[in-house]
């Protein structure tokens, strides 16, 4: 796992940015790839955190095939990282390939975690309501290794685990127009978010669906500009929730917006390998790593998601 924080801000908490490869690419070609575009593009604080994933990951399995999936071995390193002092619960996910099959099934599977998923040209995709749809299937996939187990199609055909949170999450979706196998899947995914009241914008462009050209790349860090500066207040959290390994104690915001403005280049800063400890489980790793952050108070200033916070903690919240 590795990160890279981007500071524009120094009173601004870090909005992980996660960047999901496909499987032509790792984690070390990925950063490398995007964290100078990243400087560029984005205009508040990000940890850039690129995993290191393979074997069926698209479909949130890890390469052991036990064990925690792919998602939590994520989640459990965003509330353990230590590169930077405050980061924030929400974060943004971008893939493209196999990379946007993990990010639009993570956002699936964890809607109070991701405020914005970009995800462009998945050979797959498992609608809001589980229905999966895209070249992958029409090619019979899933009749081969490493995606032919039990735990793919489940995850392949599991819907949204929290329906009523889905909205809170903003898309951009797409796909070259020269692969019209997955154009048309794409469309159709975008059409059963809208469906579902989560905003879904369209993206696409010529070439290689595996390889997401850097002006559209520009677009999408572009478009977490967007989602950082007007986020979507999710809703109150049930008192039953089917996410996995989440606290229902814990509330979700996003952290304070940062203006754009000259400042340190930390994409020079060195590139570091995440470890995240295994010995507790992770509700009681995530409050201990939390207890020793400093944290804003609810409602403390007026930046990005502190209006949404200051609601959360309200008793009119209805929480």
């Amino acid at each position: 796992m590795l990160f890279q924080p981007i500071r524009k801000n120094p009173d601004a908490r870090f909005v992980p940015v996660v960047l999901v490869p496909d499987r032509t690419e790792d984690a070390a070609q990925i950063m490398a790839r995007l964290r100078a575009i990243a400087w560029q593009q984005l205009n508040f604080n990000a940890l850039l955190v690129s995993p290191g994933f393979a074997g069926a990951y698209g479909f949130l399995q890890n390469s052991a095939g036990h064990g925690p999936g792919a998602d939590q071995l994520l989640v459990d390193a965003l509330v353990s990282q230590t590169e930077v002092e405050a980061v924030t619960d929400r974060i943004l996910v971008f893939g493209f390939g196999d990379g946007a099959q993990f990010a639009h099934r993570f956002a699936l599977r964890h809607p109070r975690r991701v405020a914005g998923c970009a995800a462009f040209a998945g050979d797959s995709w498992t609608g809001p309501q589980g229905f999966c749809t895209g070249p992958m299937v029409n090619a019979g996939g899933f009749d081969a290794p490493p995606f032919d187990t039990e735990a793919v199609h489940r995850v392949r055909k599991a819907p949204c685990t929290e329906p009523t949170a889905l909205p809170a999450v903003q898309w951009l979706v797409g796909a070259p127009t020269d692969a019209p196998n997955h154009h048309h899947a794409a469309s159709q995914f975008r059409s059963d978010l809208n469906r579902a009241e989560s905003t879904a914008r369209w993206l696409e462009w010529e070439g290689d669906p595996n390889r997401v050209p850097t002006p559209q790349i520009a677009q999408a860090l572009g478009f977490f500009n967007e989602v950082v500066a007007n986020p979507t207040e999710l809703p109150p959290r049930r008192a039953v929730t089917t996410e996995p390994s989440v606290d229902t104690d814990a509330h979700a915001p996003v952290g304070a917006e940062a203006p754009h403005q000259p400042g340190p280049d930390d994409s020079d800063a060195p590139i570091t390998h995440g470890r995240v400890e295994t010995d507790a489980p992770p509700i009681a790793r995530e409050r201990a790593v939390q207890a020793e952050k400093p944290h804003p108070k609810p409602g403390d200033g007026q930046g990005f998601f502190d209006q949404l916070l200051r609601q959360q903690a309200s008793p009119s919240s209805g929480e």
